[in-house]
């Protein structure tokens, strides 16, 4: 990603970093994370491109990175990936058909315009603070089953690999908070402890604006 993202500084003249740093802090900084989580998007899914990036940043802000960088970097991820949502548009579902150079270089230059516009953060002086979108008044849950982000409810991470982005964007806030807790625990691990009694598994429904929810399972309470 730091070779391409320099290697398209030059025709789409966007700046680069310091010498020693070139797409750190930078113009070239923000594409770098916009194209990569657009690219991520593509070859995997939105969730799991959004999961890499958020987890990268965990990691990095746990190292103490500046929480500026980490917030300019989360904000550029975000609008890489919704870059790719306008690619798939604007190709109509046709993106497969074309090679990858193509989809990087029609990619690039969106992200760039994004950049003109100022969708992107390029400086973590930018006062702009980035948030999760809040799902929680996209729709009503259904029933009682409702997956609650209190700490106790987790999707197994098979589970949350096999989410369409509509199922990952329902329950975002849960998924990033297990990134941020370092909870990643497989489907046979989850299993097992639900048959110890150390789990309830909750099945998969659709709320009432036909949303569907993956199951997920929630943390027994005694």
């Amino acid at each position: 990603m730091i070779k391409k993202s320099i290697e398209y500084s030059k025709p789409l003249n966007y700046k680069l970093g310091k010498p020693n740093s070139p797409t750190w802090n930078s113009e070239a900084d923000a594409f770098k994370h916009a194209f990569m989580s657009a690219m991520l998007s593509k070859r995997y899914s939105i969730p799991i491109s959004n999961i890499i990036g958020t987890w990268h940043e965990f990691q990095n802000s746990m190292n103490n990175a500046p929480k500026a960088e980490n917030n300019m970097d989360l904000w550029n991820n975000r609008v890489g990936r919704n870059i790719w949502k306008e690619v798939k548009k604007d190709l109509k579902g046709y993106e497969n058909s074309f090679n990858d150079k193509f989809i990087e270089d029609y990619t690039a230059i969106k992200i760039v315009e994004k950049m003109r516009e100022g969708k992107l953060i390029t400086s973590p002086d930018d006062s702009r603070v980035f948030a999760q979108d809040n799902v929680k008044n996209k729709g009503v849950y259904t029933g009682g089953a409702a997956p609650i982000n209190d700490g106790n409810t987790f999707f197994a991470t098979e589970d949350i690999a096999k989410m369409s982005t509509d199922e990952f964007i329902a329950v975002e806030d849960i998924i990033n908070n297990q990134i941020k807790n370092k909870i990643a625990i497989p489907k046979s691990e989850a299993n097992q402890g639900v048959t110890q009694g150390a789990y309830i598994y909750i099945s998969g429904y659709t709320r009432d604006d036909g949303t569907k929810v993956s199951g997920y399972y929630r943390r027994r309470q005694h």
